[in-house]
């Protein structure tokens, strides 16, 4: 059994950018094919047009074009002042968003439908765009009509021709009224016999007409009229999938080389090359002879003695060694007579030691020596017992608030742009293009059918100043709007410009601030909980979540400045610099 085209994706694939496209590709043609299904160039629902006031108002619906893009207009528009000889024509227009381009090559493309009220001259609108009103003269007032063959009956109808709204307010058209059926035709009588004629009456007077007599039976149809013209072709179909590639085909003979060119001049040297690193050592060469060895000298003088050196520091006290007993006392000898002096003899050899004699009696104390150095730390001793808590001290200053836990309310978690930027006329309008703003939770699914106008973008231009004196004066400006279509989905809204960009850049040239305002008191989630209009998106840092408010953001509009050439010439240089080598 054959299965529709399809990507099958399987544990551990890489997926491919081929594999998305193929994807992308089938689920287009699938859509292509229910909106033929339904009818190209038709209204799907809604887009019922009307004069109020003067003014179109065109409501919202979805059509397709006759090239099979979706028209869609998600709030109801006013198109202005309604003048005959008009027509209300809806137009496809894709954009990108430029922040996500490769390069040059758009990668998330979006579609845009703009509403427009132009002449009607009889000219053929496009594949991507569809007339669906025109606007007569009728006793010289504007008359707007709508023709009800655009239109596609609603899936369950009742053929009244009438056109109705649903439970949330859309219009569909209940197919277009079926003719009265023809009934069934009675049989043929036999035809009486003709009586016998009789005389003469009198005549009378003229009675009063009978009643109408009942309807006779419908003639029967008669025969089929001429074929109607060809009517102008359709749209081209959608390019098909490209088939596989052929095999390739045997090499060719390979070509007779081409004569040699000319040499080509000499390039300029280029660049030293970076330095190589140093080769390997070389080996050692062999050790020369030693030379003679030359005589020695004469001695030298001797030098005269160097001046004492400072005593060193004193050292450690040493242990006192055990007291023996004293031993006695030796009689004390006499003085002899001092001798001659002897001539002076060779020394003799020192003779040893001879033993020590018993210690003398104790000399008297002798006077305090100075400190010692200080001794190594000890050991430290075991800790003392805890003892009793001291008394309460006084209070400490209040510290630093610690950051503040957001409350459980649903927010506005992401935007698109950047608060508080300054870009230049043409960009801001870029970026108006398409705003998108991301929710921290899901929305109740009654707040996305509902699509409420939550959004608002102002424009507040700067005011032109005037110098008189040392006053600066200004001028009071008006806050413009900044017109764009609104479309809610679960976790996100998305705003898009509908007002000619070439005339908001003008607008815009003046410099200023855009201020993008949500009402998040209108988007419950399925807690049916408000959202909070907490600036955690634009702040950077968490701030309390309190329900409901109006959130804001801004960026800045400015011309791009030029700034002055400042030159300096040497010769007018400042006195006391110099100047520069």
């Amino acid at each position: 059994m054959a299965d529709d085209a399809h990507s099958q994706f399987l544990e551990g694939l890489r997926v491919t950018a081929e594999h998305l496209q193929h994807l992308q590709d089938r689920l287009r043609e699938s859509l292509l094919d229910l909106r033929r299904s339904v009818g190209l160039g038709r209204i799907a629902w809604g887009l019922r047009a009307r004069l109020e006031g003067g003014q179109i108002v065109l409501d919202p619906g979805v059509a397709f074009s006759p090239g099979g893009v979706r028209l869609n207009v998600d709030a109801p528009l006013n198109l202005g002042p309604g003048q005959a000889g008009r027509r209300v024509v809806l137009r496809a227009a894709n954009a990108d968003k430029p922040a996500l381009r490769v390069g040059s090559t758009p990668t998330l493309v979006t579609l845009l439908t703009n509403a427009t009220v132009e002449n009607d001259d009889f000219s053929d609108v496009g594949p991507d765009a569809l007339v669906v009103a025109f606007l007569v003269d009728e006793n010289g007032a504007p008359l707007l009509r709508q023709d009800d063959t655009l239109f596609v009956a609603a899936g369950q109808h009742r053929h009244s021709g009438a056109h109705f709204k649903d439970a949330q307010g859309r219009w569909h058209y209940d197919g277009p009224p079926l003719q009265g059926a023809k009934g069934d035709k009675g049989d043929k009588g036999d035809k009486g016999d003709i009586g016998e004629q009789g005389p003469a009456g009198a005549a009378g007077a003229r009675g009063d007409p009978g009643p109408a007599g009942p309807q006779g039976p419908a003639g029967e149809t008669g025969p089929a009229g001429p074929a109607g013209e060809i009517g102008p072709a359709g749209p081209a179909g959608e390019v098909g999938p490209a088939g596989p590639a052929g095999e390739v085909g045997p090499a060719g003979p390979a070509g007779e080389p081409g004569p040699q060119g000319a040499a080509g001049e000499q390039g300029p040297a280029g660049p030293p090359g970076p330095q190589g690193e140093p080769g390997p050592q070389g080996l050692q060469g062999p050790a020369g002879a030693q030379g003679v060895q030359g005589a020695s000298g004469p001695q030298g003088d001797q030098g005269v003695a160097g001046p004492s050196g400072e005593p060193g520091p004193k050292g450690d006290k040493g242990d006192r060694g055990d007291v023996g007993p004293p031993g006695p006392a030796g009689p004390q000898g006499l003085k002899g007579d001092k001798g001659d002096k002897g001539d002076g003899g060779v020394p003799g050899a020192p003779g040893q030691p001879g033993p020590a004699g018993p210690p003398g009696p104790p000399g008297p104390k002798g006077d305090t020596g100075a400190p010692g150095a200080q001794g190594l730390p000890g050991t430290p001793g075991q800790p003392g017992p805890i003892g009793p808590p001291g008394p309460q001290g006084p209070q400490g200053p209040v510290g630093p608030q610690g950051p503040v836990a957001p409350l459980d309310w649903p927010f506005i978690e992401k935007v698109s742009w950047q608060q508080g930027a300054t870009l230049a006329p043409a960009d801001a309008v870029a970026l108006l293009g398409r705003l998108d703003i991301f929710l921290s939770l899901p929305l109740h699914p009654r707040i996305v059918e509902m699509q409420p106008r939550v959004v608002q973008v102002w424009y507040e231009p700067d005011s032109p100043r005037a110098v008189t004196g040392s006053t600066v004066l200004t001028t009071p400006q008006s806050i413009l709007t900044v017109h764009g279509a609104l479309k809610i989905d679960l976790q996100a809204i998305t705003w898009s410009l509908t007002d000619t960009a070439e005339q908001l850049v003008k607008v815009l040239s003046l410099g200023g601030r855009v201020i993008v305002r949500v009402h998040c008191g209108h988007l419950v989630d399925r807690k049916e909980r408000p959202f909070s209009s907490a600036l955690d998106a634009v702040v950077g840092f968490p701030t309390p979540h309190v329900p409901a408010g109006v959130w804001e953001s801004w960026f800045f509009v400015a011309l791009p400045r030029i700034e002055p050439v400042t030159r300096i010439d040497p010769v007018l240089r400042p006195r006391g610099r110099r100047a520069p080598s």
